[in-house]
């Protein structure tokens, strides 16, 4: 059975770090969920998911200031 999983990216202002946590979206409830409980398969589409959209906005990332 497939489940819809969100990534929440957290960034920090005032570091370097980010971060991102899982959650499990059924209905209204959601539940967090860690990487090692995904599936090889959702750990897969999840990262081929983040290569399409680094390609689809690095080239608009803007100039530094």
């Amino acid at each position: 059975m497939a489940r819809n999983i969100n990534a929440v990216f957290e960034i920090s202002e005032d570091s370097t770090l980010c971060g991102v946590s899982f959650r499990i979206i059924d209905g209204d409830k959601a539940t967090k969920l860690n990487w090692d409980e995904m599936t090889r398969k959702e750990q897969v589409k999840m990262l081929n998911a983040w290569v399409k959209f680094w390609q689809l906005f690095y080239d608009h990332i803007k100039e530094e200031e």
